[in-house]
């Protein structure tokens, strides 16, 4: 596991709770109803941080050196899924062809942007248990 990242993760933690609970101390509140507070809502920041530096890890992981072509087609064949079901979607709901098409490259492409984070993500995942740094 890469200690390096994993360190890097554990400080945005504590730093997203104590901050958090911080806040709410000054202004106000009780220091265990803070805390409380802290962890649920520092929980949340800090996992949208880490859901952040995963997908950047899963780009790098992606990207190293040369790009992995079997990620590629993966990203490419997401892409060409989400905007073809798009698409089909738009022209079974009655929708004229052109502005299907519109649609579904518009919409689709929302739809590829979502799914390729959550797969780079997992990458990023993979690149901090499986590299040694």
């Amino acid at each position: 596991m890469n200690q390096k990242r994993l360190r890097l993760l554990q400080g945005i933690a504590a730093i997203s709770i104590l901050a958090t609970s911080g806040i709410f101390i000054t202004n106000g509140r009780p220091p265990f109803e803070a805390t409380s507070i802290g962890f649920f809502l520092g929980g949340y920041a800090f996992l949208g941080i880490a859901a952040i530096l995963l997908v950047y890890w899963g780009f790098r992981s992606f990207i190293d050196g040369n790009v992995n072509q079997k990620r590629l087609h993966l990203l490419q064949g997401i892409a060409a899924i989400s905007i073809l079901a798009t698409i089909v979607v738009f022209v079974t709901n009655g929708r004229p062809p052109f502005e299907a098409i519109l649609n579904g490259f518009f919409l689709g492409g929302y739809s590829f942007l979502g799914m390729a984070a959550i797969v780079l993500a997992c990458w990023g995942f993979q690149s901090l248990i499986n590299s040694e740094e």
